[in-house]
Order: C-alpha cells, then sequence, then structure tokens
C-alpha cells in the first residue's frame, strides 16, 4: 500500500476511534445524570461540558467536567454560563472549580488505542447502568 494511502487509513482509524470514544462516553454521562442538572428536565438530553472541550480532549473525557444537560440549558450555556456554574460550585464547591480550571491548561494528546480503550470502557460503564 503507498504510504500516502497507509497515512489517510490511520487518520480515518483515529477520527473513527474518537468519534465512538465519544458517543460511549457521552452515552454514559446521561445514563449517569438521568436528568438536566440546571432545569431537572428528563427530555432531549445531552453531555455538557463546564469547561469547554476546545480547551482539549482532556476536558472532553473529565467526568468532573461532564454532566447532563437538556438542550436548551446546554445551549443556553454556551452564551450564558452561570447558571451551570452556580450548580457546580453549589454541588462541587470553590476547590473543585479551581482544579478543573488548572485542569484546563493540562495537554494530553490521545492515541487511537487510547480512544478505543476509552470507547470500550464506558460501553461497559453503560451496560452497568442499564442492567
Amino acid at each position: 500500500m503507498p504510504t500516502h494511502l497507509s497515512k489517510v487509513n490511520k487518520v480515518k482509524s483515529r477520527k473513527s476511534a474518537k468519534a465512538a470514544a465519544i458517543k460511549a462516553f457521552n452515552r454514559y454521562i446521561v445514563l449517569r445524570d438521568r436528568r438536566c442538572v440546571t432545569c431537572d428536565k428528563t427530555e432531549h438530553l445531552t453531555c455538557s461540558h463546564l469547561i469547554s472541550v476546545t480547551a482539549g480532549d482532556y476536558m472532553r473525557f473529565l467526568q468532573i467536567n461532564s454532566h447532563c444537560q437538556c438542550r436548551g440549558c446546554n445551549f443556553k450555556h454556551e452564551y450564558k454560563p452561570e447558571d451551570y456554574t452556580r450548580w457546580f460550585l453549589q454541588h462541587y464547591g470553590v476547590d473543585e472549580y479551581e482544579q478543573l480550571c488548572l485542569l484546563k491548561k493540562e495537554i494530553r494528546k490521545y492515541t487511537t488505542e487510547d480512544f478505543r480503550t476509552i470507547a470500550t470502557r464506558y460501553k461497559l460503564e453503560c451496560e452497568a447502568l442499564s442492567e
């Protein structure tokens, strides 16, 4: 196989492994929380992140940074994060919030195998929560 095709296949493999990890993790968060943490709704639930996942994949897969929100609250959080931040502070405290903010600066690169491991772990976690 030509080397450029090998590189393309590696990129596709990494992207699909990352997508599977995100899907499994997000499903786990919804199953774990089962309701919106800010408004208590149980419909149209999504995985929301207090610290944006644009800060890096480490923040994406950090459980303390991830909670269940309905689509409306998750959308609102992007433009007005006060409600979610208030909820977090009430449940975890200022020290945890400050620690989370420090972790935002941590850079971690995940390999394709790391993403596969994350996907497998959270698929199993989802099965356990579904029982």
